[in-house]
């Protein structure tokens, strides 16, 4: 038996491996790195997991605000949680939006 997760994975990791060999022109099996060589591309994609993370950490207070609004069930109709929304609409907005993305 194999779980959805393993099989989304794998479907994950042969479309990455299709991007590296449209990139790179060849697989990893690739013979012409050093370990050195694949420790530094290693180092490289960690240092970037942990950006990724801490960027993610920022849409972890959204997240909770979210849940607290749609948590209410009257959202819609009260005011202080109206303005809570437009608050947590502009943090997002600040965060994510695509008008504040780097080009």
């Amino acid at each position: 038996m194999t779980s959805r997760t393993l099989t989304r994975l794998q479907t994950r990791l042969k479309q990455r491996e299709a991007v590296g060999v449209l990139k790179y022109n060849q697989t990893i099996d690739r013979r012409d790195l050093r370990p050195v060589d694949w420790l530094g591309h290693l180092q490289e994609e960690l240092m970037d997991a942990a950006l990724y993370a801490e960027r993610l950490r920022d849409a972890l207070p959204l997240l909770h605000e979210a849940r607290a609004l749609l948590k209410t069930g009257y959202w819609y109709s009260d005011a202080g949680t109206m303005r809570r929304l437009q608050e947590w609409r502009e943090t997002y907005d600040e965060l994510f939006s695509d008008e504040n993305r780097e080009q």
